[in-house]
């Protein structure tokens, strides 16, 4: 399995330290910060790194090392069933999110990140 993501300056981490400090972070709304939205510059427009998200989708879950692991011998039919329904929801997601957080249109405007059971400003 693969785990594509985009690079995301989680705060108190050295990325999100260095992006404040030189004013790169795109986004204050905490609910983008999913791993496959740009929340800050970079050298890729968004456009083109969804299309290369898209491309290493492709390439890793339709490659032909990957399908014959999934239908080698040594598969059990459970761990493919829940293979497929992993990838198969991964990519719908990737592919709607956007589309999905406007039928919601519930997205959480802050600045600071959400925590559980902590009061607002303390």
């Amino acid at each position: 399995m693969a785990q594509i993501t985009v690079a995301t300056p989680i705060p108190g981490s050295d990325l999100y330290d260095q992006a404040k400090a030189q004013g790169d972070l795109l986004e204050t709304d905490w609910d983008q910060y999913d791993f496959t939205s740009p929340t800050m510059k970079g050298q890729l427009p968004k456009k083109t790194l969804d299309a290369l998200m898209h491309r290493a989708y492709l390439k890793v879950y339709l490659s032909k090392r990957f399908l014959l692991s999934m239908f080698s011998q040594r598969t059990n039919l459970q761990r493919l069933r829940r293979t497929m329904f992993g990838v198969f929801w991964s990519w719908i997601w990737f592919l709607l999110k956007e589309q999905v957080r406007c039928w919601f249109g519930t997205r959480r405007k802050s600045s600071q990140p959400h925590r559980r059971g902590v009061a607002a400003g303390k």
